[in-house]
């Protein structure tokens, strides 16, 4: 309990910092300059993602409080080394950009690998049984982050670019922490073979992530490019006023995975009901949360965004009806894997990214924001089915021949 404690908690200081960060940069420079910042963070969510999936999975699944000290070396290295060499491609992507974009993507691309590194000391900590390390580690990165970007903006020249160089700054501190409170130090060297070692678990890990996390953002950058930079960022600023939500909606693995489990071990029945209260419940959360949220008055609205709040504004309602259906998919998909059936789960996720992608896109090109939100939830729908179809036929028992 303590553990799970220290983790929704890391968790939740996490998301309100980056909620805070997205705030401080609506505020200060404007949609073109949020939409910048969007992209850049996008592709950082982009690049972390398939870091996690090369370094941190295998750690948590090859390590345990005995023995994380001979992977941590190992794995923050193989973070250092991703992120030097995804580094190197984002100054090619940041030079045919240019604008808000490349300006973000600039800063971002030469201060990777200590946010790589930073992100992995999390996955160390919690492997090693102290969350409260992780914790405090982030605690370290959230006030670097207030000291850096108030700096931004009290020099009085804030960017998109200034403010992921404040942010991507404020990681190389929390970096080396990690390695002072760990005791060890990252080995480069020891990349090589650390992918030789677990070979055998990236192909499987890496499209997981690809099919969990890859294609709403690759969603998100689409309608950047076809959109334009506004649209992005009204989806950016909209996704503030939803913060708490997202909090709640990224718990739920953690919280009632435990519980499913327990109640699969007491009959199929009992996990059917779980599942079935758990959706209902999480659905009425959003559709709740989602009405306090277009109730929101304008002024409380400027205030949190600034001038983005007009675009943001426009697609609460498109925001809402994703968050709803996010929601809706959780709990068969806590069924699924209480079931111990990653197989089944990792199928619908592949089949849903390339409808996200194109639904996405297409939303984006017909309706803007709005529509683009609206194609990521109609996707989500769709997979919405496939994962309760695949959740009872995992469920029912197969007939055994007489």
């Amino acid at each position: 309990m303590r553990r799970t404690a220290g983790a929704l908690a890391d968790q939740a200081l996490s998301s309100v910092t980056n909620v805070a960060l997205t705030i401080v940069v609506a505020r200060e420079v404007g949609p073109a300059g949020l939409g910048g910042f969007a992209v850049a963070y996008a592709a950082y969510l982009i690049l972390v993602g398939l870091c996690r999936a090369v370094t941190c999975e295998p750690l948590l699944v090859r390590y345990d409080t005995g023995s994380w000290r001979a992977g941590a070396a190992a794995a923050t290295g193989t973070a250092l080394v991703a992120g030097t060499a995804g580094g190197f491609g984002l100054l090619a992507v940041a030079a045919v950009l240019g604008g808000p974009a490349g300006a973000a993507l600039l800063p971002l691309a030469l201060l990777l690998p200590g946010l790589l590194v930073k992100d992995a000391w999390r996955f160390v900590f919690v492997v090693a049984g102290r969350p409260g390390r992780a914790l405090l580690n982030d605690g370290v990165w959230a006030l670097g982050q207030a000291v850096a970007l108030g700096w931004v903006v009290v020099a009085g020249r804030p960017s998109a670019g200034a403010f992921v160089a404040a942010w991507g700054l404020a990681a190389l501190p929390a970096a080396l922490f990690g390695a002072v409170q760990s005791g060890v130090w990252p080995a480069p060297l020891r990349a090589r073979g650390w992918l030789r070692e677990h070979r055998d678990l990236l192909p499987g890990y890496t499209v997981d992530f690809a099919a969990r996390m890859g294609g709403r953002q690759i969603a998100f950058l689409t309608v950047g490019a076809l959109a334009g930079l506004p649209a992005l960022a009204a989806i950016r600023a909209a996704e503030v006023l939803f913060g708490a939500l997202n909090v709640v909606l990224q718990a739920v693995p953690m919280l009632a995975v435990p519980p499913a489990v327990a109640a699969w071990r007491r009959s199929a029945a009992a996990l059917r009901v779980l599942v079935r209260n758990l959706t209902a419940g999480l659905v009425a959360l959003a559709l709740g949360y989602g009405a306090l949220a277009l109730l929101v008055p304008d002024p409380v609205g400027r205030a949190l965004v600034g001038e983005t709040w007009s675009g943001a504004e426009s697609v609460l309602l498109a925001q809402c009806a994703l968050f709803v259906t996010i929601a809706a998919v959780a709990g068969p998909a806590v069924g699924l894997r209480a079931l111990g059936d990653a197989r089944r789960g990792a199928t619908v996720r592949l089949l849903v990214v390339p409808l996200s992608v194109g639904l996405g896109a297409a939303g984006a090109w017909s309706a803007g924001a709005s529509g683009a939100l609206y194609g990521l939830a109609l996707a989500n729908l769709a997979g919405l089915v496939l994962w309760v179809r695949l959740f009872r036929r995992a469920l029912t028992p197969v007939p055994q021949p007489v």
